[in-house]
């Protein structure tokens, strides 16, 4: 009988009734032994004001030294990185989903705005992680903590004591809640930082008891455990302690290690957000690199938008990355999408999708087309594609080649030049080492009516290039913007000829200054007469920022 240490909470049983569950179908028999936890009996106050690390797993490590229990079960965020003497980590299992969500009130919601809550809401959160990576795009809004299990905060937001609370997306899957009367927004890992070890579970054992060990030896996941050990390195580097306002998020792209790092103050507000994204060959590399970053000079913000307003004409979603950096400058940024984007992938779409393998690449000219490629059965043939062999991805910029390296595909060829064209270039280049026959097959998986300069370009040269029509894009209806009438840009953000016309086919606010992506962006934005024009050098964040500084 193996007994498992666990906290009363509905989450915290959830979880380790899940583990008892996976070892009784294993054949050994298991019991849940419940604890209380300091965390669990002091709920009126600020985690920041209960002394001490671990308030919520030290009683489960005591009933482990005390030979009561065999294994604890912990949600990994909580746990310290120093262990107590005698203790170890025996298995971390698969890991739910990292994030965290903005939960909101319907009344409360305004799309306007990439954390798309309405001005002056009131916001509930008890940790100084969220604390501090909130206010730091979002001043205008107000923090209230919020202590209590799930059911308890979601009961509180429903009674109107917040406009919208932060919670990890995990526990709500685990215990499969109820939002449907809310609105509900997965924040991107990467931008909105989660903390270490967030969504995973540690199994934590007496260091000697070599024989529990083995029993849960099983139930360990290689890939959830390294990155996790990462988020945890990056974490002992800054402190240790679990209540500390420092997020981490660590995973494979393609080849490479990726860490996402922050480190926020204490008191929100007081000083600005220290970030670091590391990459490195190995997990241990980008650790130790984005712990570097976070206690150097490198992670302060370099210059100051305070003041201004920046509307970037991008779908919800797109430009997150860009207003984080925006907001964390004191800029007021919105989302004015010009265009809207439907998915139409019929079924001679899916099948050449499903005959990935035949092509020698597979090209994508917009983050849309990655997105929507995974959608049509692209993520599929990643999970199962082999280690060697297979066609060879290519995209124009990081921002097309993110979700496909995030899926597990690794990106080869990445244009940094100007469009479709340099991609071509990189191609024809990367298919005149190649030792194969035959002109070099590719898959182009692309809208309705894409531009034509890739497949023009590389037909020219020979190539065999397929369409593969995965959506279309209209122009946004003037009623979705309405609500930017009055609203004055100093800058406005443009990605792409069809959101100039839009613009200017319906004028629905004012801007100053209009910042071009790319070359043909900047043509757009000359025929339609504007002003002040600026060029981006790239569609990243950091071009974008050089930019406007």
């Amino acid at each position: 009988m193996i007994r498992i240490a666990t906290r009363g909470s509905a989450l915290a049983l959830a979880q380790s009734r899940a583990m008892a569950a996976s070892l009784e179908a294993s054949g050994e028999a298991a019991v849940l032994i419940v604890r209380k936890t300091t965390g669990d009996v002091i709920v009126d106050r600020p985690f920041t004001s209960i002394e001490g690390k671990g308030i919520f797993t030290k009683e489960l490590e005591d009933a482990l030294l005390q030979g009561d229990a065999d294994v604890a079960v912990h949600s990994l965020k909580d746990l310290p990185v120093d262990l107590p003497a005698g203790l170890s980590l025996a298995a971390t299992p698969p890991r739910e989903d990292p994030a965290d969500i903005l939960i909101i009130r319907k009344e409360s919601y305004d799309p306007r705005f990439a954390l798309p809550v309405a001005q002056n809401a009131h916001i509930g959160t008890s940790s100084t992680r969220r604390r501090s990576q909130w206010i730091a795009r979002r001043p205008d809004t107000s923090l209230m903590e919020l202590r209590g299990n799930i059911t308890t905060r979601i009961e509180r937001l429903h009674s109107g004591l917040y406009d919208a609370i932060l919670l990890a997306k995990a526990g709500i899957n685990r215990l499969g809640v109820d939002l449907s009367e809310f609105t509900v927004v997965r924040l991107d890992p990467s931008v909105f930082v989660p903390a270490p070890g967030q969504a995973a579970l540690g199994l934590e054992i007496r260091a000697d008891d070599a024989k529990i060990e083995r029993k849960l030896a099983f139930l360990n996941d290689a890939n959830a455990r390294a990155a996790v050990d990462a988020e945890r390195a990056v974490l002992a580097s800054l402190g240790g302690g679990c209540s500390e306002p420092v997020g981490a998020y660590a995973r494979r792209r393609g080849r490479c290690a990726v860490i996402d790092a922050v480190l926020g103050p204490v008191e929100p507000g007081s000083a600005p957000m220290r970030r670091a994204r590391a990459v490195a060959e190995t997990f241990t590399q980008a650790a130790k690199r984005a712990a570097e970053i976070l206690k150097s000079a490198e992670s302060e913000i370099p210059f100051s938008l305070k003041d201004k307003t920046v509307i970037l004409t991008q779908q919800k979603g797109r430009g997150d990355a860009l207003a984080r950096e925006l907001e964390e400058r004191g800029a007021r940024t919105m989302l004015a999408p010009m265009i809207e984007t439907r998915t139409c992938a019929d079924d001679l779409a899916i099948r050449q999708i499903e005959r990935c393998a035949e092509f020698d690449y597979i090209l994508f000219t917009s983050r849309t087309a990655s997105d929507a490629f995974l959608g049509a059965g692209g993520f599929e043939y990643i999970r199962t594609r082999p280690r060697k062999g297979g066609p060879v991805f290519g995209a124009v910029g990081r921002g097309s080649a993110e979700p496909l390296e995030c899926a597990g595909a690794p990106v080869d060829i990445v244009s940094k030049g100007d469009g479709a064209l340099a991609l071509a270039e990189l191609v024809k280049r990367h298919a005149a080492t190649r030792s194969k026959t035959g002109p070099p097959r590719v898959l182009f998986p692309c809208a309705r009516e894409p531009r034509a300069e890739l497949e023009q370009s590389l037909g020219a040269s020979g190539f065999t290039l397929v369409r593969a029509t995965l959506y279309e894009t209209t122009p946004a209806a003037a009623e979705s913007l309405q609500s930017f009438v009055g609203e004055k840009a100093d800058f406005t953000i443009f990605f792409s000829p069809s959101g100039v016309a839009t613009f200017k086919a319906l004028r629905p606010f004012e801007t100053k200054c209009a910042v071009a992506i790319g070359a043909a962006t900047l043509a757009a934005l000359r025929g339609a007469k504007f002003p002040n024009i600026l060029l981006s050098p790239g569609p990243e964040p950091a071009s974008i920022l050089s930019t406007i500084q």
